[in-house]
């Protein structure tokens, strides 16, 4: 098992992306505790739903950008067993570190040869182009700082239709249930979570990434002048939260 390697020049990312390290680095040993709570759980149940729409093909990889304590990297260890390769990136090394026990304590020591954990950022990933037949980011999109550049990346990194899958909040549709949705993500969670979690605006700072998720035809325009193919896109929590999927043209 190749884990942490290290490829990313700290003194490029933007100001946004050294705020956001820093964050990360700072809630990891409280960050799936506080998702589960947070979330009710169905932060498991929106992921789970990525590998109903993927193949289980021999020799295939995939790349999670943005893997965190690695959910989903270990999701697809067991759902895409025939994949010969699990590559996880993320700027943040205590997220990394996280993820690196929680994959020794829970893959079998014959299967931990085919992840790799490598610390970058979405915008600057240090692997080859045509590599991935799956790339997926969760709850990671907001943080970015260059969103066309990190799909320009995506997109090199994945093979001819290989697909990309982008899950995350958005600003949910009208509603009864989404005022009350609105009213506990804005003002419930940010105060549950810095408590929990003893850091000051990692959980205010939630909602306000989450405000600058563009509507759902536009995020569609941008996927598609980025070089992709709309397939489909997934709603839960009455537009709350959505996954893309999309194919390399």
């Amino acid at each position: 098992m190749t884990l942490k390697e290290t490829a990313i020049p700290f003194q490029d990312l933007s100001e946004k992306g050294q705020t956001v390290r820093k964050m990360f680095d700072e809630i990891a040993p409280t960050y799936d505790r506080l998702n589960r709570l947070l979330s009710f759980q169905q932060d498991v149940r929106w992921r789970n739903r990525i590998f109903q729409s993927i193949s289980n093909q021999e020799n295939s990889q995939l790349l999670d950008v943005a893997c965190g304590t690695g959910d989903i990297l270990r999701m697809a260890e067991k759902k895409l067993n025939r994949f010969s390769k699990f590559v996880g990136v993320d700027i943040s090394k205590e997220m990394l570190n996280v993820c690196e026990k929680k994959i020794q304590q829970n893959i079998s020591e014959l299967n931990q040869n085919k992840f790799y954990l490598i610390q970058a950022s979405a915008e600057q990933l240090p692997l080859e182009s045509n590599t991935f037949d799956v790339v997926t980011i969760s709850f990671g999109f907001r943080n970015v700082d260059n969103r066309p550049q990190a799909l320009k990346e995506f997109l090199r990194v994945l093979k001819p239709k290989g697909q990309l899958f982008i899950l995350d909040f958005f600003e949910p549709k009208q509603s009864l249930f989404s005022k009350f949705f609105l009213f506990y993500f804005h003002s419930i969670l940010p105060t549950l979570g810095n408590l929990l979690s003893k850091h000051k605006n990692a959980y205010s700072y939630l909602p306000k990434s989450v405000a600058t998720m563009p509507p759902q035809k536009i995020f569609e325009e941008m996927l598609c002048e980025n070089g992709f193919s709309f397939i489909k896109c997934e709603s839960f929590l009455f537009g709350g939260v959505r996954l893309f999927q999309v194919q390399k043209n």
